[in-house]
């Protein structure tokens, strides 16, 4: 079992805090593709230009399956967004000026600005140091 709470260690030994972790890594992972997925609707959506009518909602199946969908949106949403602010500020290796400039993008495109530092940072990131210990 891995140590998630121990911090990296300069000498060169890293560890992996639970923001790192396999579990984690596999969450944050879902919820970007999620976000992905969020992305490519609302270009769809943005592109055709239609005015979609909201859906019957007499069916009760139909209404928990929407609210489902939301609820499980929703938490893949805050899921990215408070995962990879998390690792920006405490993990991390960008400058300060970076940092904040990542932070900001997230701040104004939430949930894209999460997705796109997971897609960018986070999971190279986390690859090599996964790589630096084991090899």
């Amino acid at each position: 079992m891995e140590n998630v709470s121990a911090e990296r260690r300069p000498s060169g030994s890293a560890r992996v805090s639970w923001v790192e972790s396999k579990p984690m890594f596999t969450a944050f992972s879902s919820a970007a593709w999620v976000s992905v997925f969020l992305a490519i609707c609302a270009l769809v959506a943005v592109v055709t230009g239609k005015e979609y009518k909201s859906p019957p909602f007499n069916n009760p199946l139909l209404v928990i399956f929407a609210f489902a969908s939301l609820g499980l949106l929703a938490l893949a949403v805050l899921m990215i967004t408070l995962g990879m602010v998390a690792y920006c500020i405490w993990r991390g290796r960008g400058s300060v000026p970076r940092k904040a400039a990542w932070l900001l993008l997230f701040f104004f495109t939430a949930p894209f600005g999460p997705t796109l530092y997971f897609f960018c940072v986070y999971r190279k990131q986390v690859l090599a140091l996964r790589e630096e210990m084991n090899g």
